[in-house]
Order: structure tokens, then C-alpha cells, then sequence
């Protein structure tokens, strides 16, 4: 029984010798499941070893370090890659060393593999450091394969309404490394500019709105992996001018008269309006070697602009908070997979911000804004946090040189990866964004569609001419005619305007001399016949006589000034003399009153108002005629003006009260005879104002 139990002890013995990983044995050692220590070191020796991933799953190595005592003059280097000529993340001894120590593989380093170099002086050196692996994104890029319309350079011009298809894909250019990729695991998301989205290797977008759009496809793989870089394709879809200055050089014409119509379009010019580039709230909870990370795309600068002087980039800036610095490295990605550490693991318990450090993992604290300039206020971070409880807010020195980033394109996805390497902590980014000097800003991007003269033309009545701005037309017909611009640009979108020509008719005032007759003055007679003549203003013309009246009108000669006119019936006459010249015609009007002609009468001193008003107000109600008032035979006659007989008395001992039927006339201007004795007559006009 005793030897069975000493055989269990050497097995379990053997077993955990195996777990072990001596930086002494030297050379490269695949595990994700091991013990990291430093071994049996030796005065004056140099040891390397590089530690990659086992093929249990996971590609990157993370190595957390509870033990640690390396004083004296020995130094372990520590490289993000498989030999030592990859970028150095840092040398420790135990003046740099804090309570804890984490080393995590970044996603750039596609080994995924982790070298150490200790350099002994006096052997005085020891550590215990657990190795376990993590998963890693393999980078890859998105690419627009083709689209319809084809993209003109980055440019894909449309009109407005119109569609467009795009087909894209995944460039896997390092497939194969860490996992297999391809478009059948990969989902394909297009942001097309527009607040919409579509998915699909190959989409379909109408763009209804006038604008530059810039097109994004952003690609994730099987294991929720994205592309690195932005799209950079754009849409513009063109801008609807406006046509002011079209016109007509004469909006009336005469028939016969040519019109110069001159076409003016004048293009509408768009311009982006930047979008702060600033990314939204992110939790960092509890770590073992967990990565999280966080981006924003730029889309503003020219294609293929790049990082060329690093004073250009004033700050990578991060609202956070966090409960425990020396948990943390920080590092940048630029759109082309470039990292650069931030701030690497130091500076023990000093707190970033005003974290909330209870139980609670989800409580946001007080977040202070830091950045890492190329000239900054502070050193890094590890280092200030040593004279510090919390971290200050302000600029801060990067752990490695932001000069790593020249070179980088400036459009496409910016990513922030935190690794946390140690438990019982967490924190949170609440906003983080990147400061780019503005002169390296080109112009906001922007576009105006042009338009060629030989792409424009006139349609309507007589146009013949066509591809020209400015044409000579001859309407040929009387009325409105309305006559349509359109202008083409050269993104081949189609717009009009229209005016119209009014054609005015032969007599109008503005297309001919118009004469001016003279009909004569309006006249009262006594019979059935008058002599009209009139004046008109050219002999050499043709002049015509018309009647409105009563009755019948036989003239001596409608067609001459002067004509005697015979009526058949008593009454007011309106007749109107008509002249012609040159084809403009133009009239004057005389009016006519025709009476039977009464007896006449000795004259007599008789007064005869020619106005009153039968209103009811008891003042001028009565027609009251001085000088009649003793006359046994006289007798009043009223008319209107078509003859017809409204009043009459013999002997007027009652004043006329204005009245015909029982009504009060209207106002108006009447007629009267009035004949005294039977030898004089008075004849003339009476005005009635009657009530309103």
C-alpha cells in the first residue's frame, strides 16, 4: 500500500513539473493552460523564450503574474511577438513592477506569441506567472467589388429617385493565420449615408433626397470580428438648380413679332455638414486577460489621406472612470490594423475618475477626461499615478510612441482595446474620440453639378432650334402659348422651367395706332329724325354707324361721318360711330333722346328745379316747379330714356312726389316737357336722388 501511494506521488509530481514553463529551458513553448517562472538562473547568462497558443482554441497568449523578484541589475524584456525583433512592450525589474503584473498578446500581433528576454547579473531573479490563451479578431478588410451605376473614382453620381445596386466583399489578406474566413461566414451590413441600412453580400438603395452620401459596408466574421477600414465610396445624387434670369425678352407680343427667349440655369451647390466623431458610453467589467474595445469611423478627410506629421493628432481623448490603473492596458488600432500601447499595466490601486468601487458592477462613477498627446502636460500614466491617489484629468505621454501611427489613414475605423488583466475592478468609457488638428481638415466635401449648353433646349409653338440657350421664336397663333427650358448635367438628371408668351389679337391697344372718333354731344329732339356727325380721326380710314335703342333706326349712310337717322319709336338712343385704321378699330358713343314733339306755348317766367329727392325726409321730397302753380292748362310730362311716359298732369297743383306705380324711381336722370297754354313748352332734364 505504501509503495502505490509513493507511485500516485511521483505521477502527480511528474504532472506538475510538466506544468511548469522555465524561461531557462529557453526556446518557443506552445501551452494555453501552463506556470510561467523563471527557473534555476545564472549569473551572467541572457535567456529567451517566446510562448504562443497551444491549438486548444484560443490564438493569443496571456501571462498574469502573482509572484515577482527580479532585482539588482537583471531585466525582463517583454516582446509583442514570436522573437525579439517584433515591438517591445516593456523591461521590468522591481523598481517598475507593481503589486500585479499582466502581459496579453495585442490583436495586431498575429502570432499571437509572446517573447521574454531576461538578461541576468547576479541571478537574483524569480517569478510565477499563469499562461492561459485568448481569442483574437484575424483583421481583414471590406471592399465595393462593383455597383450600378459604376463609381466614377469614388463617386457614384445619380438623380434623385434613382437606385443603386452595390456588391461587396470581404479582402481576407491574412486568411488562415489565426482561423478560415470567407463571405459565406461573414455577415455584410451597408450603411448607406442616410440614417438606413441594408444587409447582404448585394444590396439595393434608392436615394430619394438630393445629397452626398457616404457609403460604408461593414463586414463580421463568424466569430464577431469587423474590418478595419471605411468603405470610403460615395453617392452623390444631384441638386436641383434653379432657373432664375429665364425669360422672354417681351412677355406679350403682336401676332408677326419675333420673341428672344434666353435660358438661364444656375446650379445648387452641396456641401457636408460634419458630425462630431465621439463614441458612446462603454462598460469595462471584471478582467481575466478579457480585451474590450470600442471605435468610431472617420469619413471626412480626402481618400487616402494619412497621419504625416503626428503634431496633426492633438489627442486621443476618453471620458472614464476606473477603480484600479494597474489592471489596465490601453492601446490604439488605426484603420490599417497599426496598435500603439497607451498606457500598459502600472500604477497599482490609483483610480482613473471617481469609480463607484462596491459590489455593484454596473454603477457608473464620476468619469475625468484623459488624453495621450505628443505633447502632453503629464508623463504616462503609470508612472504619474505613483504620486497620485487618482489620476489627474489632462494630456498624458503614451506608454509606446504615437509616431507608430504616420502613416495611418486618417478616414476608416479607429478602435480603443482595454484590457483588463485582473478581477474585483471595473470602470466604464463613457465618451472617447479622437482631436485632429484643423488645418489637416480638408473643405467639407461637397459638389455642384454643371451644366453644358449643347445639353440645353427650348420646347414649344415655332421652336425649331434645339441644344442652345438662347432662341428667336415667332408664336404663330393668337393667346397664351407657353414655351418649356430644360437643362441637362452631367450627371445626366433632366430639369425645366416654364414661361409663357401671350400673342395679343390685331386692335389691342400695344399691337396698332388706335384711332379717336368724336361721335358728337349727347342731344334732345323733338321728332323722329337727327343728323349725327362725326369727327373722326383720319380720313382715309373706314368708319361704320351702329344704334342701340328702342326702336328701328333707318340711317342716310351708315358708312359715312355724317348720317341722318330716322327712328320708328320714341325714345333714348345710343349711337355709336366705329373707325378702322390700319386694322386697330376704336368707337365713340352718342346718346339720343327722341320725344314727340309737343304744341308750343307763349314763354313764361317760370322756374324748373332740375334735382330732388323723395327720401322721406320731408325736405326737397317733391318735385315743386315756381311758376306753373296758377296755370289752369298746364300740363308735366316725365319720361325715361326709352320714351316711355312715367308721369303726367293737367294742371299740377300737387307737386310730383317722384313716384311711378306706387314706387319712388330709382336715381336717375329723366326727362320732362312741360307746355303751358298749349303755345310754350319747357323741356329738360329732371335728376331724382332717391332713397339709399
Amino acid at each position: 500500500m505504501q509503495k502505490l501511494f509513493i507511485l500516485y506521488l511521483l505521477v502527480f509530481l511528474s504532472f506538475f513539473v510538466k506544468g511548469q514553463v522555465s524561461i531557462t529551458t529557453g526556446g518557443n513553448v506552445s501551452t494555453c493552460n501552463n506556470t510561467f517562472i523563471a527557473g534555476n538562473v545564472l549569473s551572467g547568462q541572457t535567456y529567451e523564450m517566446t510562448i504562443c497558443a497551444d491549438e486548444s482554441g484560443d490564438s493569443h497568449i496571456s501571462i498574469l503574474f502573482s509572484e515577482w523578484d527580479v532585482s539588482g541589475s537583471n531585466l525582463l524584456c517583454v516582446y509583442d511577438g514570436p522573437n525579439s525583433t517584433y515591438q517591445l512592450i516593456g523591461c521590468y525589474d522591481n523598481t517598475n513592477w507593481g503589486p500585479t503584473k499582466a502581459f496579453t498578446s495585442t490583436a495586431a500581433n498575429l502570432s499571437g506569441c509572446l517573447t521574454f528576454v531576461l538578461t541576468s547579473a547576479d541571478g537574483a531573479a524569480s517569478w510565477n506567472g499563469g499562461i492561459s490563451c485568448n481569442f483574437s479578431c484575424q483583421p481583414f478588410y471590406s471592399e465595393l467589388l462593383s455597383s450600378t451605376p459604376s463609381a466614377n473614382q469614388e463617386y457614384i453620381n445619380i438623380c434623385k429617385g434613382e437606385s443603386v445596386t452595390f456588391n461587396g466583399s470581404g479582402d481576407y489578406y491574412v486568411n488562415d493565420t489565426l482561423y478560415h474566413q470567407e463571405n459565406s461566414t461573414s455577415t455584410f451590413l451597408w450603411n448607406f449615408g442616410d440614417g438606413t441600412a441594408s444587409s447582404g453580400e448585394t444590396v439595393n438603395h434608392t436615394f430619394n433626397e438630393p445629397g452626398g452620401y457616404g457609403i460604408n459596408l461593414i463586414i463580421t466574421d463568424q466569430y464577431g470580428c469587423v474590418n478595419s477600414n471605411y468603405l470610403g465610396n460615395r453617392v452623390r445624387v444631384s441638386t436641383k438648380p434653379d432657373f432664375v434670369g429665364t425669360s422672354a425678352s417681351n412677355s406679350t407680343s403682336c401676332y408677326g413679332e419675333t420673341v428672344d427667349l434666353n435660358g438661364i440655369v444656375n446650379p445648387t451647390k452641396w456641401t457636408y455638414e460634419a458630425v462630431t466623431t465621439v463614441a458612446g458610453e462603454t462598460y469595462l467589467p471584471d478582467g481575466g486577460g478579457e480585451s474590450y474595445s470600442t471605435s468610431i469611423v472617420f469619413d471626412v478627410f480626402d481618400a487616402g489621406q494619412t497621419l504625416d506629421d503626428i503634431n496633426d493628432l492633438e489627442g486621443i481623448c476618453a471620458n472614464m472612470e476606473h477603480s484600479y490603473l494597474e489592471d489596465l492596458v490601453i492601446s490604439i488600432v488605426c484603420p490599417n490594423g497599426t496598435q500603439v500601447v497607451l498606457e500598459d499595466q502600472g500604477g497599482g490601486g490609483t483610480n482613473l475618475g471617481e469609480p463607484v468601487d462596491i459590489a455593484d458592477p454596473e454603477m457608473p462613477g464620476v468619469g475625468y477626461a484623459y488624453c495621450w498627446s505628443p505633447s502632453p502636460s503629464y508623463g504616462v500614466m503609470s508612472v504619474e499615478a505613483l504620486s497620485h491617489s487618482t489620476l489627474p484629468p489632462g494630456s498624458y505621454a503614451s506608454f509606446q510612441t504615437l509616431e507608430d501611427l504616420l502613416g495611418c489613414p486618417l478616414n476608416g475605423l479607429w478602435t480603443i482595446n482595454i484590457t483588463d488583466n485582473w478581477q474585483e475592478d471595473d470602470g466604464f468609457i463613457f465618451s472617447w474620440g479622437i482631436n485632429f488638428a484643423t488645418e489637416i481638415y480638408p473643405p467639407l466635401w461637397n459638389f455642384t453639378p454643371t451644366f453644358q449648353v449643347s445639353d440645353m433646349s427650348w420646347v414649344g409653338d415655332g421652336v425649331s432650334e434645339q441644344g442652345d440657350a438662347s432662341i428667336t421664336i415667332t408664336p404663330d397663333d393668337y393667346g397664351t402659348h407657353y414655351y418649356t427650358f430644360s437643362a441637362t448635367d452631367n450627371y445626366g438628371c433632366t430639369y425645366d422651367t416654364t414661361i409663357s408668351i401671350t400673342v395679343l389679337e390685331d386692335n389691342h391697344p400695344d399691337c396698332c395706332d388706335l384711332p379717336a372718333p368724336e361721335a358728337g354731344q349727347n342731344s334732345t329732339v323733338y321728332g323722329n329724325s337727327y343728323h349725327l356727325q362725326a369727327t373722326p380721326i383720319d380720313s382715309v380710314t373706314s368708319y361704320t354707324w351702329t344704334v342701340e335703342g328702342p326702336g328701328y333706326v333707318n340711317f342716310s349712310n351708315a358708312d359715312s361721318s355724317g348720317t341722318t337717322a330716322t327712328i320708328n319709336q320714341y325714345g333714348l338712343y345710343n349711337f355709336i360711330f366705329t373707325q378702322e385704321l390700319d386694322g386697330c378699330t376704336s368707337n365713340d358713343q352718342v346718346q339720343i333722346l327722341f320725344l314727340e314733339i309737343p304744341d308750343t306755348v307763349k314763354p313764361l317766367n317760370v322756374n324748373i328745379p332740375n334735382t330732388f329727392t323723395p327720401n322721406g325726409d320731408e325736405i326737397n321730397d317733391t318735385w315743386i316747379i315756381d311758376g306753373i302753380e296758377d296755370e289752369e292748362n298746364v300740363k308735366v310730362f316725365v319720361y325715361n330714356r326709352y320714351g316711355t311716359r312715367l308721369f303726367h298732369s293737367e294742371g299740377y297743383y300737387t307737386p310730383w312726389d317722384g313716384k311711378y306705380n306706387g314706387s319712388v324711381l330709382p336715381t336717375a336722370s329723366y326727362y320732362y316737357v312741360i307746355r303751358i297754354r298749349d303755345e310754350n313748352d319747357f323741356n329738360g332734364i329732371i335728376n331724382i336722388v332717391g332713397p339709399k
